[in-house]
């Protein structure tokens, strides 16, 4: 343990929340724009759930568009839904009411692609989607037509292995969970390597089988460090050395799969299989240690 800094906070469990019925709980986002309200892939019921804060049911989108909905994502401009079904193999468009837009053409010639995770650049409105298939990643235009693709099969640097989790910091860069070789990595819109972010292990900066990923306010990418049954707080001083701030974990953890930031209170929000985790910051205690 080390002094903690200033603007610092170590995030501690606060409390879970029941959200009805869910089983295998998946990607979550927060509706800003609508009270907070929690939008959950729920693979049971084949839908997305729409709770209040407390996990009470407002309504269900989707019961006939989805096998396995996947993970959301809400487009700041116009409050669309963008949502990934990785047994359908769709990316598909919904508005704030959960009226359905449009389906995302995938690329025809790559026959095993499976969309997993979905993220927005709020710099250029590029919709950004994990392949866990065919072991890369794909860039939409805002209109949903395909930019760009990128990534292959391997362990080496810029290589990926089953990517999931996704995000893009404040950079326009993509950070990208590379699940199998047990890592963060960092890419441009063009898909040029930058950074690898951690190694297989339980120890502080270490990790097994990330699976989600977001970016604070500070710009920290907090990490569903999956195997391990943990949240990680990653961040980098300089650029080229990344630590690990904070470490979120709690009994109630069992097979964490989503994350989301509740900004209004900088809390983390973790989809689990039946339930949410809220962590709350506590600025009492820190862990510290390079990644």
């Amino acid at each position: 343990m080390t002094a903690m800094p200033e603007n610092k906070s170590y995030y501690q469990f606060s409390r879970e929340v029941l959200s009805l019925d869910v089983e295998l709980a998946k990607g979550i986002a927060i509706d800003w724009k609508n009270n907070g309200n929690r939008i959950i892939c729920d693979h049971k019921h084949a839908c997305l759930l729409i709770l209040d804060k407390d996990g009470a049911l407002i309504r269900k989108i989707g019961q006939n568009r989805f096998q396995v909905p996947t993970d959301v994502v809400f487009r700041p401009d116009d409050g669309h839904m963008i949502v990934t079904d990785r047994r359908a193999r769709t990316v598909q468009e919904f508005d704030r009411d959960g009226s359905f837009i449009q389906q995302f053409e995938l690329d025809k010639n790559l026959e095993q692609s499976i969309p997993h995770n979905v993220a927005i650049d709020h710099i250029s409105g590029n919709i950004v989607v994990s392949d866990r298939g065919e072991h890369q990643i794909y860039i939409f235009d805002k209109s949903g037509k395909i930019k760009n693709i990128f990534g292959s099969l391997g362990q080496d640097e810029g290589k990926l292995c089953d990517p999931r989790g996704i995000a893009v910091n404040n950079s326009g860069q993509i950070v990208v969970c590379d699940t199998m070789n047990h890592r963060l990595q960092l890419f441009t819109m063009d898909g040029e390597f930058l950074a690898s972010i951690g190694s297989e292990g339980s120890g502080p900066g270490q990790l097994c089988l990330p699976s989600a990923v977001c970016i604070d306010q500070e710009g920290n990418y907090v990490v569903v460090d999956s195997g391990n049954r943990r949240v990680q707080v990653l961040s980098s001083s300089n650029g080229e050395k990344y630590e690990c701030l904070y470490v979120c974990d709690a009994e109630q953890i069992q097979l964490p799969s989503g994350v989301a930031l509740d900004r209004r209170d900088g809390s983390i929000i973790v989809s689990d299989l039946h339930s949410f985790l809220v962590f709350e910051p506590d600025p009492s205690r820190m862990t510290r240690s390079e990644a």
